[in-house]
């Protein structure tokens, strides 16, 4: 949508200027418009609803946290981005498909309706137009987004849909995030692209915050689409070169990823 692309590009030049609250606020309307896209998506495709940038958004906006030693809520960004990328299509149109057997065909369709509505006038959608017809556009655009909501919220009053599409808090993720952790430490691995970040929730709940200069977003995907090709080309061909080549691939990765990050979450 409009409203990602541009929290992306805004979050990206506070980054450079290091400007962290700002980078950090620019983060959080990026996976506001991420979770909003994800409640109209039972008419999007993957690459429509560009869910895929959600986790770059995510980790951004953690760095941003991160450099502010706000390690809190660097955390509840990561799992944000994480409980978005979690929530599919299939999941939503399976439970509209069980409200319509349930005889809730018409909240069903409330749904369905305004899903599209709001689809059709995402402003990433819409042309170049006049101040005037722009507004107009705006005006209904609030209004989709306002009846998706009354939409949402009527499923959600009938028993046993009552987490239809529902936003979990900061504080339900952080809390889920330190059950994860009450035996061992919880790491998260992030990457911006002027660095990176370990970010680790220890057993009892305090967070430490390490630097990792060499895990700059380029370098990790240089690093996959390394491995990815290499794989590939074994796959489709399996003769002992590009076998070689592979096992040539594991090793490079494997030696970068242990200098550039594991060293530091093993230490």
């Amino acid at each position: 949508s409009a409203a990602m692309l541009s929290s992306r590009a805004w979050l990206e030049w506070a980054i450079e200027r290091e400007a962290w609250e700002e980078a950090a606020e620019a983060g959080d309307f990026g996976l506001q418009a991420a979770d909003l896209l994800y409640r109209a998506q039972a008419f999007r495709t993957q690459k429509e609803s560009r869910l895929g940038e959600t986790m770059g958004i995510a980790a951004r906006a953690a760095y941003a946290w991160g450099r502010q030693g706000d390690g809190i809520r660097a955390v509840a960004a990561i799992e944000r981005g994480r409980a978005v990328l979690l929530s599919d299509a299939l999941r939503v149109t399976v439970e509209l498909d069980q409200l319509e057997a349930e005889g809730h065909e018409d909240l069903s369709e409330q749904y369905r309706s305004a899903a599209r509505e709001l689809a059709a006038l995402e402003p990433a959608q819409v042309p170049a137009q006049s101040t005037s017809v722009h507004l107009a556009s705006m005006e209904r655009l609030t209004r989709a987004r306002g009846d998706l909501d009354d939409a949402i919220k009527s499923i959600q009053a009938l028993p046993g849909h009552e987490v239809f599409l529902r936003r979990s808090s900061d504080e339900e993720l952080l809390r889920l995030a330190s059950l994860a952790s009450t035996t061992a430490p919880l790491a998260y691995l992030v990457a911006a692209p002027a660095g990176g970040l370990l970010i680790v929730l220890q057993p009892g709940g305090s967070i430490v915050i390490k630097d990792l200069p060499g895990l700059s977003e380029r370098d990790v995907r240089t690093n996959v689409t390394l491995f990815v090709a290499a794989y590939r080309a074994f796959k489709d061909a399996r003769t002992v070169e590009t076998w070689q080549q592979w096992l040539k691939a594991i090793e490079w990765v494997t030696e970068w990823s242990w200098k550039k990050a594991m060293s530091t979450v093993v230490a």
